[in-house]
């Protein structure tokens, strides 16, 4: 679940800024492309958290004193020298307080705190709350909020309209280190150039983590360091720089570390109640030219508020079954020839073949028979296919998108769509793939489709026709629906988030198996339901 999300305000307000076309501007003149890349952000993330219990977290002072006091030269270089005090470009800063003044209308706490930035907010809130908690912020530096007995996601913002979410299970594959206490020493002998901090000469973020994993804390490495060891990389060089380094790597720990006590209670409480100030919203909006981000704020808000009871089982709400025939195995470079999407409640189907770009590889069109020239006399443009593909999916989402094997054709998907510049709707989605994995994880046998398929009764004439599968696929979910009240009884948010979990254990169980058996060097992508880094 969700639970209670925080959002690193500034950083999401600078982002907005500099990819927000400068050309929006109210009647007039001020320029709103950071309010209007704001206030849409915020707008995705309750449809896509399913939720509207936020609080923004801002920058009462963006050099707290006692960060400078530690290390006077923190964020020093990003002053500007026309204006001491700020790093804020002139068009940036009369938006600021128009943000903060829409997140309050919405009805949205603001943690603004004397003397003290947004990941301090950030880090008491955390520390405070019980529950699950989601943080929105492009910032690394939140990865050290990401420790064994808290329930945190940090939430980042990608390339188009993607968003990363990273948690303390992620950290030993993504940086070397097992929670975020390591996560920050590693950040501390790296350095921070952005911030004005600097590492230990010629320690870099993959040596840090080799230390680190090697001796366990930075007080490990400088006491190995200082008896002269040479372990894990720890090079006469390295120790000389190591120790040169000391005293400012020991001071970057201190930077780095998020206050956690500061008195955020009522924020905590506020966000429980969030009612936003429709009137208020609406002239807001017209003063400043934002009616469409504002509305869409309203509605998702309205739709989204807390107050209204999630289903209770998965199975019953609105599910669409999904399949891709393509022109090859890789998701990272095939590309679509036919698609299918099926509404498993009413059966109506909607099916595209579309006109390919180059030829269709022989042996793409040997499984599913679709060849060049039959899908150039009978298909529709790409261009024209996947905006089709798109809307219908739009319209009819959020909704349980059900697929076997999801990552394969989501990705292909949303890399399509995002080739014509089209951000995927939100959806959930059912994996036939993870959940009869999780639902008799010791069977025998391969989980093709159509081995799937006969284990759990469901017919498929057809294989490799995008119909048949996606029929079946939907079928096979709901079969497992039936003979699992404890899956069943899961809503639609809990078991996509769960499924991620039990991808993760899937993948890690077969690599084990695979570097056992058949290849010490085996790599299983765990990544799910889209995959964003190539295959291995």
């Amino acid at each position: 679940m969700t639970g209670l999300v925080i959002i690193d305000t500034p950083a999401l307000y600078y982002r907005a800024f500099y990819s927000v076309p400068s050309s929006l501007t109210s009647s007039d003149g001020t320029p709103v492309n950071a309010l209007r890349g704001t206030l849409d952000a915020i707008a995705t993330l309750a449809t896509r958290l399913n939720t509207t219990r936020f609080i923004a977290a801002s920058d009462a002072a963006w050099r707290p004193t006692f960060r400078t006091q530690i290390v006077p030269a923190y964020k020093a270089h990003r002053e500007r020298e026309d204006k001491p005090g700020t790093e804020t470009p002139d068009e940036l800063i009369p938006q600021i307080p128009l943000i903060y003044q829409a997140c309050t209308l919405l009805g949205m706490p603001v943690g603004h705190i004397e003397d003290t930035e947004a990941d301090d907010v950030i880090g008491s809130v955390v520390r405070q709350w019980d529950g699950p908690i989601t943080v929105v912020s492009p910032d690394r530096d939140l990865l050290s909020l990401l420790s064994p007995d808290k329930q945190v996601t940090l939430l980042r913002p990608r390339p188009r309209g993607q968003w990363e979410e990273t948690t303390i299970h992620d950290l030993p594959e993504l940086y070397g280190v097992p929670n975020g206490q390591r996560y920050r020493e590693l950040a501390a002998l790296r350095g921070d150039p952005s911030d004005g901090l600097e590492g230990a000469t010629g320690i870099g973020e993959k040596t840090a983590a080799k230390l680190l994993a090697g001796y366990g804390t930075l007080d490990n490495v400088f006491e190995a360091a200082k008896r002269g060891v040479k372990d894990h990389g720890l090079s006469p060089k390295r120790r000389e720089n190591l120790l040169e380094a000391e005293d400012a790597v020991r001071k970057n720990v201190e930077v780095m570390t998020v206050l956690t006590d500061l008195d955020v209670g009522n924020l905590i409480e506020a966000s429980a109640t969030i009612t936003p100030n429709i009137a208020g919203l609406e002239d807001f909006a017209q003063c400043y030219g934002v009616e469409r981000s504002i509305g869409r704020l309203t509605d998702t808000f309205t739709s989204h508020a807390p107050q209204k009871a999630p289903p209770t089982s998965w199975a019953d709400e609105p599910m669409y079954a999904f399949d891709l025939e393509t022109t090859g195995r890789d998701p990272h470079t095939a590309h679509i020839v036919s698609a299918a999407l099926i509404d498993m409640r009413t059966h109506e189907t909607w099916e595209w073949l579309i006109y390919p770009e180059g030829e269709i590889p022989a042996e793409a069109s040997a499984v599913h028979g679709i060849t060049t020239e039959y899908a150039r006399e009978n298909g529709m443009p790409r261009a024209q296919a996947i905006a089709q593909i798109h809307q219908v999916f739009a319209e009819r989402t959020p909704a349980c998108i059900v697929a076997h094997n999801a990552p394969y054709d989501l990705t292909i998907f949303a890399r399509e769509c995002a080739q014509y510049g089209l951000a995927l709707p939100d959806f959930f989605v059912i994996d036939t793939l993870v959940i009869d994995k999780h639902a008799e994880p010791f069977r025998k046998g391969p989980r093709t489709l159509d081995a799937v398929c006969a284990r759990w009764g469901v017919s498929l004439d057809n294989a490799h026709d995008a119909t048949a599968d996606a029929r079946a696929s939907g079928l096979v979910a709901l079969a497992i629906a039936d003979a699992f009240p404890e899956l069943a009884q899961l809503s639609a948010e809990q078991i996509h988030g769960a499924q991620k979990e039990w991808k993760r254990d899937q993948a890690a169980r077969l690599q084990e198996y695979l570097r056992t058996r058949r290849n010490p060097n085996a790599v299983v992508e765990h990544e799910w339901p889209f995959l964003t880094r190539g295959e291995h």
